[in-house]
């Protein structure tokens, strides 16, 4: 070939290639537009679910649902086989799943002090931790033999209150990317806070609305609640129930000799000491008002005698109580059984007080 012709030829082979760069050039830089708006969508569509999800959990009612809700939501974003909440417990020294979503999976609790746990070392060190062999830190009812993958996000760093940790766990693998995954748990993370800390202020103050402030008492609201649930089980299972109001003989005497401290002092180791004779999980006492309180006790009358019996020898400071007892009739409602217990302290007090009266009888 001539030389001329040669060095066309090059030249067009030089200017192909350079069109070639261009194109592949074009090409990269479309794709790169088109991974970031890929990404951009997805930020937006996990934005959305995110806020749709966490408007779910801030509308509920119950407190109690707060937490297998986030859960759930956590599954949902994260395609994770089982999601877990991790708290501190009532003791401040273990780590303990106080919710769970997805597949059953056996997680277990762990003392704070545990670095090796992979929970606690999210929470302590307020950093998310990512562990690809997770057998050592819960297992799948259904798949036992894998270990699958772990992601722990804390919702605070350690030594806050409230703080938290919300773990996924996948019994292989997972193809969600660990960048896409941080960013949707640090967000859900920082909105499940605050609806958890919502719904334990909310659980708090229903507690507070209920209780006593002078004796830790159920109060008189929480006493109609409590023999309203009692009553309606009698009617279920067929079983007796009886009440018995109690009053403290002679207290404005006690109060107006000794003070008002001194009466608070009374009401508050009466309480105590009256508890405290009371059978686990069955009987219930509450404060009714004043020197006046009220005991639910589900079981018959000879037994709630018993009952009410320790209480009396256990009223301290040399102090004596009158009591009224009232066996609940099935045609009556829980204001009628009250009021029959209520005339039969009444009774009691005008027989001499320091007794216990049965209602429609005489003293016991």
């Amino acid at each position: 070939m001539r030389a001329p012709e040669q060095r066309i030829l090059d030249a067009l082979a030089a200017v192909a290639a350079e069109e070639i760069e261009v194109w592949l050039a074009a090409t990269r830089v479309r794709d790169r537009e088109r991974a970031i708006a890929d990404h951009q969508q997805r930020i937006i569509e996990d934005t959305d679910v995110l806020m749709a999800a966490m408007r779910e959990v801030t509308a509920y009612e119950d407190p109690t649902a707060v937490r297998p809700a986030i859960c759930r939501i956590a599954v949902s974003l994260s395609g994770a086989d089982a999601a877990v909440l991790y708290e501190i417990g009532d003791d401040d020294a273990t780590f303990i799943p106080t919710a769970t979503a997805g597949l059953p999976w056996a997680w277990a609790e762990s003392d704070m002090g545990d670095r090796s746990f992979a929970p606690v070392r999210a929470f302590v060190s307020g950093k998310a931790v990512l562990v690809e062999d997770a057998g050592a830190f819960g297992t799948s009812a259904r798949r036992p033999n894998q270990a699958g993958v772990q992601f722990w996000q804390p919702f605070a760093a350690g030594g806050s209150t409230g703080a938290a940790v919300v773990g996924l766990a996948w019994g292989s693998s997972t193809d969600i990317s660990p960048v896409r995954l941080g960013r949707l748990m640090e967000t859900l993370a920082a909105e499940a806070m605050r609806a958890i800390e919502r719904a334990d202020l909310l659980v708090r103050l229903e507690e507070l609305a209920r209780t006593d402030e002078l004796t830790g008492l159920p109060n008189r609201r929480a006493l109609k609640e409590a023999l309203d649930r009692e009553l309606q089980r009698a009617r279920r299972e067929g079983h007796t129930v009886c009440v018995g109001i109690l009053d403290l003989d002679f207290f404005k005497r006690y109060n107006d000799a000794l003070g008002h401290l001194a009466g608070d002092r009374l009401l508050a180791d009466a309480s105590t000491a009256w508890r405290d004779a009371l059978r686990d999980g069955t009987d219930v006492l509450a404060r009714f008002g004043g020197e006046e309180f009220v005991v639910v006790l589900p079981t018959t009358m000879d037994v709630a005698f018993e009952t009410l019996e320790r209480m009396r020898d256990r009223t301290p400071d040399g102090q004596t109580v009158s009591v009224g007892l009232a066996s609940w009739d099935p045609d009556e409602t829980a204001d009628e059984l009250l009021a029959r217990a209520d005339l039969a302290l009444y009774a009691a007090k005008a027989a001499g007080r320091d007794r216990i009266q049965r209602a429609g009888g005489g003293p016991l």
